[in-house]
């Protein structure tokens, strides 16, 4: 079972967003079916480590975004107010959040490229499987030892250098190079490369200079962000160094591009809503914050239901609708256990 290190940032990290969001300790212990000194002891820094399942639900409770991703960027930032890059850098619950449990977007590009150097360089799907999960920049007795997780950032016990043993399934790999999965943590897509890269320059030789290594891997990270496939810190490091607009927007994948264009298109509503009636606009809007700062998933999820297939409604019937929904909100209300949900909708 996977476990993460308690530090004195994610301390701090964890009752700023409480805080900041108002949440009591006595509602997050009722969610995470812990005691309200369990929380307490957490905060004050008190509790080494939690095991990584309470950890990500801690942070769902926290922090109410729809998205993983979407935590990680409010985490990082939050960071980055208190903290330098290279306090960030030794973060490992951070780094173990943004790159083993984010799914990211895959591009289809990145995929292409990639059958297509395994292609030229004659290398089998097994055969990459099979040095992978070598794991062969890791030292043996650390591969071989029971109290390091898979698929986890852990720092190693001979020197300060932060490792991970990867353990990548057959299934999992076809399933990213057919392109049947579309999203994908970091570190996936990070071993497959390092590994191409690996193999092209050095061929079956396993064992490699430490120096060389770094090299590989400041290569791999390079090669990625080519094709725009960014850890959530990567990505923000790129950005801060971005000095024009335009070198912004050439920072961001087609995803991001698709979702600035859609907050936009949403706002050009409000705006034309707000310029036939900013009063009752005005209104709402402070009801959608409500609504929004109560629960961000379930109403992101309500808004996306289909209601433009009601084309046909009347003005009447559409009225009617808003009053059987205000009706199962009082229904919902009257039976509400008031526990809020850590489940995405």
């Amino acid at each position: 079972m996977s476990r993460v290190v308690v530090t004195n940032e994610l301390s701090d990290t964890l009752r700023d967003f409480r805080i900041r969001n108002n949440i009591q300790s006595t509602d997050l212990s009722l969610q995470l079916n812990k005691s309200p000194a369990f929380i307490s002891r957490i905060e004050k820094g008190n509790v080494k480590t939690i095991d990584s399942d309470i950890f990500y639900n801690l942070l769902k409770c926290l922090i109410r975004e729809e998205s993983d991703i979407q935590i990680a960027e409010d985490i990082y930032h939050s960071l980055t107010f208190k903290y330098s890059s290279e306090e960030i850098k030794k973060q490992l619950w951070f780094t173990n959040f943004e790159t083993v449990k984010c799914y990211i977007p895959i591009p289809s590009s990145l995929i292409d490229d990639i059958n297509n150097r395994l292609s030229i360089l004659k290398i089998t799907r097994e055969y990459l499987l099979y040095r992978i999960n070598s794991n062969e920049s890791i030292p043996k007795d650390e591969i071989g030892n029971s109290s390091i997780p898979c698929n986890q950032w852990y720092k190693s016990s001979r020197d300060d250098r932060i490792n991970i043993i990867i353990s990548f399934k057959s299934e999992l790999l076809n399933a990213i190079l057919d392109k049947v999965k579309i999203s994908t943590p970091y570190i996936y897509l990070m071993a497959i490369s390092y590994y191409l890269f690996k193999i092209e320059k050095y061929g079956d030789l396993t064992e490699i200079p430490v120096e060389d290594n770094l090299i590989l891997m400041e290569k791999v990270t390079e090669y990625l962000n080519g094709f725009k496939f960014y850890s959530v810190s990567e990505k923000n490091k790129m950005i801060a160094c971005s000095k024009t607009q335009e070198e912004y927007r050439q920072i961001l994948n087609s995803f991001d591009v698709e979702n600035i264009e859609l907050v936009n298109k949403i706002l050009s509503f409000i705006r034309y809503a707000s310029d036939r009636n900013i009063t009752d606009t005005n209104d709402k809007l402070k009801l959608l914050y409500k609504n929004m700062n109560w629960d961000l998933g379930f109403i992101l999820k309500a808004f996306s239901l289909d209601f433009y297939k009601l084309d046909s409604l009347s003005f009447t019937e559409k009225k009617s609708l808003i009053e059987d929904i205000n009706d199962l909100i009082t229904k919902y209300l009257i039976n509400s256990t008031n526990q809020q949900p850590i489940e995405y909708y």
